[in-house]
């Protein structure tokens, strides 16, 4: 039980990126088909 309890914690270490930004980056090329590194900055 300990181990999952590890696992789930997710103070241990910060996000580099905003999950919302990659999310809507995923959305805008979805929607665009335009390539990654061509998304706008």
């Amino acid at each position: 039980m300990e181990i999952y309890k590890k696992t789930l914690q997710l103070d241990d270490r910060k996000r580099k990126h905003n999950l919302r930004i990659i999310w809507n980056s995923i959305l805008y090329l979805v929607k665009t088909g335009c390539q990654w590194r061509m998304l706008p900055q």
